[in-house]
């Protein structure tokens, strides 16, 4: 709004012709009609209850809306990157839906009207743990077609789990994934169910709850989660459960992964942020150096393939820890 054409296709030029995280916030009928190529679409109306889908918020956004945004929520506000900056995501450049904006990106063959696929749906803003997608072709190297299913321990939203099971309608895998999420909290199993509808995989998500106490007790709908069980990949991240970790080795398949990723003890850096905050504050939360070598090691028929020390981008050390279940010798 208020540009002139030369002007628009300077911005055209320099945010969207190298872009891959274009946000559309138009509703879901529009953009089936006419959308930009890498572009995914979260209608704003809909932004608030899924904020858990954009990426972290270190990686600017940039923006395709309706000029007039109507049928909001009274606690949305009405410009998008108004909103998205109260929340501290950084939007580099909003464009509005116009008839020279669509000429312009046409032109650019940015556009296209074809009817939406599995592949449109399964495309994502976000970025998964890095330590899993740095490891995605190992772990499907070795966990292979026949034993790709995946129990995510502490799934949170599940974003991590969603990821990898629409690995193959993005065409990014022939591994066709399937999994478990679980979580003791509902709200967070409703996003995980949510977010893999959504994304065109929600018959191969599921999202159950489970609680773990301090004695490694666990309940809730445990039954499900090990009648699906034994699982070719395990996955827990930020999270600790060491209590538990007896039933975490049960459900990895003989041949199977490992991989977790949470806080880990590092003397003064111990959980400790940037900018000094501490989180989390409890030792229980925080991992021993070596303990994960010592729990899922030789002693329990496992083989560590990666063990080491990284670092989350607000400077809190985690351990990153991927160890396979030796198969059973016939």
């Amino acid at each position: 709004i208020g540009y002139d054409e030369t002007q628009l296709d300077q911005h055209i030029h320099k945010h969207l012709l190298s872009s891959n995280l274009i946000l559309d916030l138009r509703s879901t009928a529009t953009y089936a009609a006419l959308r930009l190529k890498n572009s995914v679409c979260i209608p704003y109306s809909t932004l608030k209850d899924r904020m858990c889908e954009l990426p972290d918020k270190h990686t600017p956004l940039i923006l395709l809306t309706d000029s007039l945004i109507i049928d909001l929520p009274t606690d949305i506000i009405t410009d998008p990157s108004a909103f998205l900056a109260s929340r501290g995501w950084t939007v580099t450049h909003t464009f509005y839906s116009s008839p020279s904006f669509w000429v312009l990106t046409a032109h650019h063959k940015l556009t296209t009207t074809a009817a939406l696929t599995s592949t449109d749906f399964a495309r994502v803003l976000y970025t998964p743990l890095p330590f899993l997608a740095r490891n995605i072709t190992l772990i499907e190297e070795i966990v292979g077609h026949n034993s790709s299913t995946v129990l995510d321990v502490g799934c949170g939203s599940g974003r991590d789990l969603v990821w990898l099971c629409s690995r193959a309608l993005r065409g990014e895998s022939r591994v066709a994934w399937s999994g478990v999420g679980i979580d003791c909290w509902e709200g967070a199993l409703r996003r995980v169910k949510s977010i893999a509808e959504f994304h065109g995989v929600g018959e191969k998500v599921l999202g159950v709850r489970c609680v773990i106490d301090k004695d490694g007790v666990v309940s809730g709908d445990v039954s499900v989660v090990e009648s699906a069980g034994p699982y070719g990949l395990v996955v827990g991240v930020r999270v600790l459960l060491r209590a538990a970790f007896g039933w975490v080795r049960s459900m990895v398949l003989d041949g199977g992964l490992l991989l977790w990723f949470t806080f880990v003890e590092f003397g003064e850096r111990t959980a400790r942020m940037n900018d000094g905050t501490v989180r989390p504050g409890s030792k229980e939360d925080i991992v021993e150096r070596g303990e994960l070598a010592r729990e899922f090691g030789e002693d329990f028929g496992f083989e560590i393939l990666y063990n080491e020390i990284e670092f989350l981008n607000d400077g809190r050390p985690m351990s990153a820890f991927l160890a396979r279940k030796r198969p059973i010798q016939t």
